[in-house]
């Protein structure tokens, strides 16, 4: 209980930070509507994303302990879920 609650408090300071940042911001918007290249790459930055949600850290910290087995190999065991879980993120992103 106390955990979920630190994480919402936390995730609801970094929103309102960043759009107090969004309002601060003198940037325009590209004239072309084309979108900037990030630093690192779009790879880059997406990956960084994903591993800072903190709602898929939970997803995932909740979904796979049901599945390992306990009589396995736990790396050989989360890699394979993890790889799996990549594989269809991939997939129904690029559809």
């Amino acid at each position: 209980g106390h955990w979920f609650e630190w994480v919402r408090l936390i995730g609801a300071a970094y929103l309102i930070w960043m759009g107090v940042q969004m309002f601060r911001a003198k940037a325009a918007l590209n004239p072309d509507g084309s979108a900037r290249k990030p630093r690192g790459g779009f790879f880059l930055q997406g990956f960084l994303v994903a591993i800072s949600n903190p709602k898929t850290l939970v997803f995932f910290g909740a979904f796979f302990p049901q599945f390992i087995a306990p009589q396995g190999n736990y790396t050989l065991q989360i890699v394979v879920m993890g790889l799996t879980a990549m594989v269809f993120a991939a997939m129904s992103d690029s559809t």
